[in-house]
């Protein structure tokens, strides 16, 4: 990757039971966060359904974007489940 280009993004969809989803866990924040800042960049997180999310999950978002992560609502009646 040329570090030079400042048009380097990368889109991570988050969907289906966000029940599931561990967005506080150590690897996964330490991923997204090291993409941001070591690598420079532009992370953005794709929630399929936003307001579904509990209260620690928005937090954690949150607090991602203050650290310079984009966050996307998803169109969820677009999205198709890896194969």
């Amino acid at each position: 990757m040329d570090r030079r280009d400042q048009t380097a993004s990368i889109l991570l969809c988050l969907h289906g039971d966000c029940a599931d989803w561990d967005l506080d866990h150590p690897r996964f924040r330490e991923q997204v966060l090291a993409w941001a800042i070591a690598e420079r960049l532009k992370v953005r997180l794709g929630i399929a359904d936003p307001a579904l999310l509990s209260a620690e999950q928005k937090e954690t978002l949150a607090l991602l974007a203050r650290l310079g992560v984009e966050l996307l609502e998803l169109d969820a009646a677009n999205l198709q489940a890896p194969t």
